[in-house]
């Protein structure tokens, strides 16, 4: 392995430096440094060391987000059994996560639809709006059950999830503001056996 070349760093006194650490491609990360000067941009880069680059791959990987499920066909929607679960409102600075059984089991091929929602929790509320409404995004889960929706605005949302096919599992309708900010976790969408 070939290792790349130090590029020198500029320091210039007066002008705005900023420091970045980045993801890029298989080099996993690179620090480089740029500098505004008027409209001039100037940017280095520098390689870390061997040692220092393996504990940043591994970083990497462990800060790798979930995989987004993929995109869902129009004539894809949620299925649910006999019951509409509505969760509690959240505050989040994103909407991402897995759709689980409630033995914590991904679950795959579930559809995961999300709305702008102004509206309350109450599910019939919520059952007449979907029945208006059409849906900003949607996608289908893999085996993981992972689903994210990271370019949503700041604002108020509605999650709604359920089966490809009639499954005998019920809907879930999930309540969500979103930040934009913060630290982001994994939300957990728990969908449970209809009666």
């Amino acid at each position: 392995m070939t290792a790349l070349p130090d590029l020198p760093r500029h320091n210039l006194e007066g002008h705005r430096k900023i420091e970045d650490i980045a993801p890029v491609g298989p080099i996993c990360a690179v620090f480089s440094s740029r500098m505004q000067i008027g409209n001039l941009t100037l940017r280095s880069i520098q390689t870390p060391s061997r040692g220092a680059f393996l504990l940043l791959c591994v970083m990497c990987m462990q800060a790798a987000p979930l995989a987004a499920c993929k995109k869902a066909h129009h004539d894809q929607v949620p299925h649910g059994a006999n019951q509409i679960v509505v969760l509690d409102e959240q505050v989040v600075s994103r909407v991402r996560g897995r759709v689980v059984l409630h033995n914590d089991e991904p679950v795959k091929n579930a559809v995961v639809e999300i709305y702008r929602y102004e509206g309350s929790a109450d599910g019939l509320e919520i059952t007449k709006f979907l029945k208006d409404t059409k849906r900003m995004a949607a996608c289908v889960t893999e085996e993981t059950g992972a689903f994210a929706f990271d370019r949503l605005r700041p604002g108020r949302y509605l999650l709604r999830a359920g089966t490809v096919e009639s499954e005998g599992i019920n809907e879930l309708h999930a309540i969500f503001k979103v930040t934009g900010h913060g630290k982001t976790e994994n939300l957990k969408i728990p969908l449970s056996l209809g009666t």
